[in-house]
């Protein structure tokens, strides 16, 4: 593991980006960062198996979710050290597990959950949160999901088993007047189709093709790339 700390009021993000590049071409494209306030010393800790992907989008900071990304807008970059733990033959688990141990054995304060998780450090605006509760109120589920909804009331979570918990994560965007919001980010296909209630082979169809869906009235577009701003 490599670890290296760039002071953003002495260095320009542009170089961090390059940096980042270099880094990817040698192999190193994954693991776990930190953004620390050095006027307070709170903390933010995230990963990626695409750092320089995950830290540009920080570095446009209309980009940036949750706390953390109030945070930067507030004080500038140049009021954040980041420091930037690279991996060796990641995996979406592994760096999991890295920053799980950071929020284990630190206080995140810009870390609204702390389990890392497909959910950390996403904060839903008031009308994001209203729209999905409806969703989830309004949905009629099929025979075999209310099936795995009646298992996991008994204890026989699919959560608990690996396979459901690994694999390609995918994002999930609310379409705002074309303009998208990122709204969660789950470990894989299997979970966002339980969450939206659709088959796993019509969400793979949305995914594959970046199809604009709606869910009860609520517009959609579900991407394996975390970096979709606008249509």
């Amino acid at each position: 593991m490599r670890c290296h700390v760039f002071d953003l009021s002495l260095i320009d993000p542009g170089q961090v980006r390059e940096f980042l590049k270099v880094m990817a071409k040698s192999g190193l494209v994954g693991g776990v960062y930190l953004w620390i306030n050095s006027l307070n010393g709170k903390m933010y800790v995230g990963s990626s198996i695409d750092l320089c992907s995950r830290i540009s989008a920080y570095f446009s900071l209309n980009r940036a979710h949750g706390i953390i990304g109030e945070a930067l807008r507030k004080y500038g970059l140049v009021g954040f050290t980041l420091v930037v733990f690279f991996m060796p033959n990641i995996t979406s688990s592994s760096v999991l597990a890295l920053e799980q141990g950071v929020l284990d054995n630190c206080v995140c304060d810009y870390n609204i959950n702390p389990t890392a998780d497909s959910r950390a450090g996403v904060k839903h605006s008031e009308e994001t949160r209203s729209k999905m509760s409806c969703s989830k109120l309004g949905q009629k589920h099929s025979e075999e999901t209310r099936s795995k909804m009646s298992c996991s009331k008994l204890g026989q979570r699919r959560e608990n088993t690996p396979r459901f918990n690994t694999g390609k994560r995918v994002f999930l965007y609310i379409v705002h007047n074309h303009v998208l919001e990122l709204t969660s980010t789950y470990f894989n296909r299997s979970r966002l189709a339980e969450f939206l209630g659709v088959p796993r082979s019509t969400l793979f169809n949305y995914i594959q093709n970046r199809t604009l869906f709606q869910v009860n009235g609520v517009s959609y577009i579900a991407s394996w790339e975390g970096d979709l701003t606008t249509l």
